[in-house]
């Protein structure tokens, strides 16, 4: 009897626990193995919210900064215009003592006046007129020596960078005269041909408005003529004379641009410069040259 009781206690124990452990929950999915669930976006930075403001990321720069100095720009002085320049020239005349004996360093004025027109591809054309009259006391009495030039000019401007470079010929024409005014004895030269020349501006120094640069330009004329010869004795050919003139100039000019588009400007021009003549009628000590500084203004519009 005793053991019949105590076989049914035990079987209402194991009766009691099997109902307990089917009453408890099931372990989640996470806790198993005893590995700690983790978020797929732990370790990263936050998703930005609407709170936050938008972010300034600066831009990658594909090249490094250069270490020399940028290009040049498009000269400011590239564009179509009228050109016009006079220039006074006090000048001092250079003839040979053995000529006439006695010639002083005396200067007279001479003066030279050009206009043209220039288009803004660099092609211009222009006329000058340069002339100069002396009179000298010399062993043979009063001397005047006078000479003049005309150039018809074709040209092109280059610029390159800030310089400017500027090549061209066309017609010329001269002219030059003895007179012995106490002897009466007066021999003219009229004569026609061409010439070349190049002429250069180079900045120094720039601003705003205004340019300060260097100048330089060089000519060379052949010409051919005839003298129109009253009683003097040293002119060897007066039916045919092939003439030379060689002109060099350097020297400073100042510009300043003006305008609604700043493409107009006004110029000054302060050059030395020298011309020789060279005449195959006339004996050496008679070839005349030419020595001045040149004050020109100027005016581009």
């Amino acid at each position: 009897m005793k053991i019949c009781r105590t076989l049914l206690a035990v079987g209402l124990l194991l009766v009691i626990g099997a109902n307990a452990r089917a009453q408890l929950p099931e372990p989640a999915i996470g806790d198993q193995g005893g590995v700690p669930w983790r978020s797929s976006t732990e370790g990263f930075a936050p998703p930005a919210t609407a709170v936050s403001g938008p972010r300034y990321v600066p831009p990658v720069q594909e090249h490094a900064d250069p270490i020399s100095e940028p290009p040049w720009g498009e000269s400011p002085y590239r564009s179509s215009a009228w050109r016009f320049g006079i220039d006074l020239i006090p000048t001092v005349s250079d003839v040979s003592e053995q000529g006439f004996g006695r010639w002083s360093d005396n200067g007279s004025l001479a003066l030279r006046i050009n206009l043209g027109y220039e288009g803004c591809d660099g092609f211009g054309t222009r006329v000058q007129f340069w002339g100069f009259d002396d009179v000298q006391n010399t062993l043979a009495g009063d001397v005047e020596l006078s000479a003049s030039t005309f150039y018809w000019d074709f040209y092109k401007r280059f610029y390159i960078e800030n310089a400017e470079l500027v090549v061209g010929g066309g017609l010329a024409g001269a002219g030059m005269e003895y007179n012995l005014k106490d002897l009466h004895e007066r021999a003219r030269l009229n004569s026609g041909g061409i010439s070349i020349f190049g002429e250069g501006f180079y900045p120094f120094l720039r601003f705003a408005k205004m340019d300060v640069g260097s100048i330089g330009r060089a000519r060379f004329a052949l010409l051919s003529g005839q003298w129109d010869d009253h009683g003097t004795p040293f002119v060897s050919d007066t039916n045919h004379d092939m003439m030379t003139i060689i002109e060099l100039a350097w020297g400073l000019e100042f510009r300043h641009r003006f305008g609604v588009h700043g493409d107009k400007y006004w110029y000054l021009d302060i050059v030395p410069e020298i011309q020789r003549w060279e005449s195959a009628s006339l004996p050496g000590v008679f070839d005349p040259g030419f020595e001045g500084t040149a004050i020109n203004f100027g005016l581009a519009w």
